[in-house]
């Protein structure tokens, strides 16, 4: 691979931990920003590994990362659905149509995606072993490591932590939801038709199942450790193939033969609320884990690798900036966590109407936010041109970190209840200084008018529109 080491000692501007596709992409991301950068990963690839659906919705990434076209050319699966069954009622979930997703073979996607940041730059150690990291006062990091016979340690200026579950920093875990345990297997000659994901509800327990490159079909069973007794390993089968002969969606596996033993491992939700400091950045599952229910797991761990990589950028090009940069990339991590807490909550809660005890029941409960309220009631009712508006009087004006271009910045924006976080742009426009123009009692006619002058005339009522909707300009009523 490009960049193999001659010497066991080195020294790199950044080093990475962990090769897995968060680790990957914060390499090459920052390769392509022009650091010099080590990436030490413990396994040889191709390896075996869960996680294989990417719905449609990873696209904008790949191509925000430079990677469509490589994944697309790399044959995997492209489903055009998912097949749910929910509520008692079976429903094909159809993806926007020419935008299907991807079934992926992980050991073949996460060696593409290695082989990316090797040819961005990046120096790989593979396989190799990076031993407990010491801190070296404000310099930076050495990272002793392993690599076959030999040992040596690497001196870094920051450290990118991609190790996944496993921590490898001392972690501030919090369990965000409660503890669920897969149980999954991988079935040859099943007689199961297409590409689609299956999602299905049990009684006390949901399964998961997509069909995978080479034939296989992957089929897990979620359940709750706490509240049935799991076999050990010797017996697991069998509890396993009881489960899945309850399926509707899936009990067709059984039909087939399993490739490999049945495996469990822990799918339970967290967030390690410290991801970033002026040195380090978790990314990934050394970050956060969200609900599989979601099955966003590898989107979300590479959007996370995204973001921590222009933060990265940022604390080493522009060190004023430091501070603006951990707190956009501590609130990314903990908006993405909340929100899909509260998604996969009210989702669960959906089939609890349906099927009521303690399984459905403890899940449905985190659909309601922990934090302060971000939706406030919106004006469903357009106002006429000669509606006389002011600026609420929720709204406050703060400043924000944002990204701007490769680094993160701070820029002037409004905050209100109804707002998920402060807003600085919309459209590429200002947003502070169009609510600074507002003069209380002037119709809507003519802060059209007066906004027009600095943007196209699409964009005004676009953001007439959003801050209505959302009471950031109110009525007057006589």
């Amino acid at each position: 691979m490009k960049g193999a080491l001659v010497s066991a000692d080195w020294e790199a501007e950044i080093v990475v931990v962990g090769g897995g596709p968060a680790g990957s992409m914060a390499a090459r991301c920052l390769a392509l920003l022009g650091h010099d950068v080590r990436l030490i990963e413990q396994h040889g690839f191709p390896r075996p590994h869960v996680g294989e659906s990417l719905s449609p919705g990873i696209l904008p990434l790949f191509d925000v990362l430079g990677i469509r076209e490589q994944v697309e050319n790399a044959s995997f699966l492209r489903p055009q659905k998912a097949i749910v069954h929910w509520r008692n009622e079976t429903n094909d979930l159809s993806w926007q149509p020419g935008e299907p997703g991807f079934q992926v073979d992980r050991g073949e996607f996460d060696l593409l995606l290695l082989r990316l940041a090797a040819g961005a730059g990046v120096t790989v150690l593979q396989p190799a072993r990076a031993l407990a990291p010491i801190r070296n006062g404000s310099s930076g990091w050495i990272i002793p490591f392993q690599k076959g016979a030999r040992s040596g340690e690497g001196r870094a200026r920051f450290l990118i932590v991609a190790s996944g579950k496993q921590p490898y920093l001392p972690a501030k875990r919090r369990r965000t939801a409660p503890a669920i345990l897969a149980l999954y297997g991988y079935w040859r000659d099943t007689g199961l038709v297409g590409a689609a994901t299956r999602v299905e509800a049990g009684v006390r327990h949901w399964y998961w199942g997509a069909p995978l490159p080479g034939g296989l079909v992957n089929a897990a069973v979620f359940v709750d450790p706490r509240q049935c007794k799991i076999p050990k390993s010797s017996n697991r089968g069998a509890f396993y193939r009881q489960l899945l002969s309850e399926s509707i969606l899936l009990r067709e596996c059984l039909n087939g033969t399993l490739a490999y033993p049945v495996s469990a491992c822990s799918a339970s939700s967290f967030h390690d609320p410290d991801p970033m400091e002026e040195l380090f950045a978790k990314v990934g599952e050394a970050a956060f884990a969200v609900d599989p229910l979601s099955s966003q797991g590898v989107h979300l761990a590479m959007l996370s690798a995204f973001q921590a990589s222009i933060a990265c950028h940022t604390v080493l090009t522009n060190p004023e900036r430091a501070p603006a940069a951990i707190e956009f990339y501590r609130t990314r991590q903990s908006e993405t966590v909340e929100r899909h807490r509260c998604w996969a909550g009210a989702y669960y809660a959906e089939q609890q109407s349906f099927c009521a005890n303690e399984f459905w029941a403890k899940r449905a409960r985190l659909s309601a936010p922990s934090l302060s309220p971000a939706d406030a009631p919106a004006n469903a009712v357009r106002p006429d041109e000669e509606c006389r508006i002011a600026v609420s009087a929720d709204v406050v004006i703060v400043e924000t970190p944002v990204l701007s271009g490769s680094t993160i910045g701070l820029s002037t924006a409004i905050s209100h209840p109804g707002l998920e976080r402060p807003v600085a742009f919309l459209d590429n426009v200002a947003v502070a200084p169009l609510v600074a123009a507002i003069v209380p009692g002037q119709t809507i006619a003519h802060t059209r008018e007066k906004w027009s002058a600095g943007m196209s005339t699409s964009t005004v009522p676009r953001i007439l529109d959003w801050m209505w909707s959302r009471r950031i300009i109110v009525p007057i009523h006589a």
